[in-house]
């Protein structure tokens, strides 16, 4: 059973590098740190301002790790609707909540209007699977997602990849960068989590 969580676990960090990629980029570009306290995004709202055991991954993952002897811990969600990254259950922000939290799962909530990249776990980044993405669409009309590719050597030139929305379709799409025509990534799959 523990190395079944294990191997669980190393999945799940293989499945966010895109999304964690990103946020380091945005770190290097705009000094935003990938992993940061709340008040720092949602400064205006008091009770994230002593907040101290949940943090945000990027712009729209928001932790609240659990220590051993928790079985049920408070959660606060700020602005806006969030939803439970296992359950897609919907919650809404400005609200605190006291949720079940077993052992072996961290509470990890996502905001609504985010299009979540997730690859396809593999052993390593060079492998061209790591490359094709199941996205996740959180609620209405999701804000476009930018991935980035480089070519693994120190300095080289990142290309921006766009993940929009094509509302009509109802499905993510894919835009290449400036400095290239290729796609690095593919979509292979997506879900619509909205209610």
């Amino acid at each position: 059973e523990l190395e079944a969580k294990c191997r669980e676990i190393i999945e799940l960090r293989m499945k966010l590098i895109p999304y964690i990629h990103a946020a380091f980029v945005k770190y290097h570009q705009e000094g935003v740190p990938p992993f940061r306290a709340l008040v720092m995004d949602y400064p205006e709202d008091p009770a994230v301002r002593n907040l101290s055991n949940q943090y945000l991954v990027g712009d729209n993952l928001i932790v609240a790790p659990v220590i051993e002897v928790e079985k049920r811990r408070k959660v606060y969600l700020p602005e806006g609707d969030w939803y439970d990254f296992r359950t897609s259950r919907k919650y809404s922000g400005k609200t605190e909540y006291t949720i079940d939290v077993p052992l072996d799962q961290i509470p990890v909530f996502i905001k609504s209007g985010t299009l979540f990249p997730l690859a396809t776990p593999t052993l390593h980044t060079d492998d061209p699977d790591s490359r094709k993405l199941t996205v996740y669409a959180y609620g209405d009309n999701p804000v476009p997602a930018l991935l980035y590719d480089d070519d693994g050597k120190y300095g080289s030139k990142l290309n921006k990849v766009e993940i929009t929305w094509d509302s009509g379709q109802q499905k993510p799409i894919l835009k290449s960068g400036k400095y290239t025509t290729e796609l690095p990534y593919s979509i292979i799959d997506w879900k619509h989590i909205n209610g």
